[in-house]
């Protein structure tokens, strides 16, 4: 007969919870990088003063200001790690996420740039406008995309500008930048 009492031994028991323990963290990690880090420190979106070549970017930390009116930006939103995109929205958010009143401020228009062709557009109710790839676009590490964003600023505000990204399995990735609109 077998003497079970050899697996209540010490070594045994520290060896198979390390094993588990090894099992369980690498899921754990995975989890981690694609729902904190991944999601919303992949892309970056920054204002540019125009479309390349020799465009200049304008620093993260600083507001992009406009006054009240219509305007067309420039901007990138560019990836850190590589991703795949197939659909994108750009809409203006208040300093607790909640969308903007397009009374206030509203993406007008939204185009591509050079190789980044843009399917249909959809105007959406809460100030935004969506667009969907034809394919999925792969963006390579340090891959931009270049857009003009169409705004039209009605009142004074400040918050933040957003780009969503949507993969093709509709996992959904996020940049955002500092928003202002100047009173007259």
């Amino acid at each position: 007969m077998y003497d079970w009492g050899v697996l209540r031994d010490a070594g045994w028991v520290q060896v198979i919870l390390a094993l588990l323990g090894i099992g369980g963290l690498i899921p754990a990690l995975r989890w981690i990088w694609r729902w904190t880090i991944y999601k919303n420190q992949n892309h970056e979106l920054r204002f540019i003063d125009h479309m390349p070549p020799g465009h200049n970017e304008e620093p993260f930390s600083v507001f992009k200001s406009v006054p009240m009116g219509e305007h067309e930006l420039s901007c990138f939103v560019r990836s850190r790690y590589g991703s795949k995109i197939k659909e994108i929205n750009f809409r203006f958010l208040n300093a607790d996420l909640s969308n903007v009143s397009p009374e206030v401020v509203h993406v007008k228009t939204l185009g591509g740039w050079n190789n980044n062709r843009l399917g249909a557009l959809d105007i959406d109710t809460e100030g935004g406008i969506e667009a969907e790839y034809p394919v999925v676009r792969v963006l390579s590490p340090n891959e931009a995309l270049y857009f003009r964003v169409g705004v039209s600023a009605k009142q004074s505000w400040s918050g933040q500008l957003s780009f969503r990204a949507k993969d093709d399995t509709g996992f959904r990735m996020f940049a955002r930048h500092p928003f202002r609109v100047l009173g007259a």
